[in-house]
């Protein structure tokens, strides 16, 4: 009964040590991706700041567009209101 309590101890004892070997290259292993996947985020966000000012270009000139367009419309649909809204006097009389 001896021979086997101590073979299990001994066999539990390896096992626990392979665990303990399997867990420290996993937390390595864990780190090396962890410091690819910061590396690629600061990558990411330094494109993304470069891009900043072209989409404040773009910003800009769709605000210069729809500013004309508005106008444009307000220039335009004034005649029109006034042109159609005598047609109905008209036709009320």
């Amino acid at each position: 009964m001896s021979n086997t309590t101590e073979f299990l101890s001994i066999l539990f004892y390896v096992v626990l040590i392979g665990l303990g070997i399997a867990l420290i290259i996993l937390t390595i292993n864990s780190i090396k991706t962890l410091k690819k996947v910061d590396s690629l985020i600061d990558d990411i966000s330094y494109k993304s700041r470069k891009l900043d000012s072209l989409f404040d270009v773009i910003d800009n000139a769709t605000g210069a567009v729809v500013s004309f367009s508005d106008s444009l419309v307000g220039v335009l649909s004034k005649p029109l209101g006034k042109l159609f809204k005598r047609k109905k006097e008209k036709k009320d009389e």
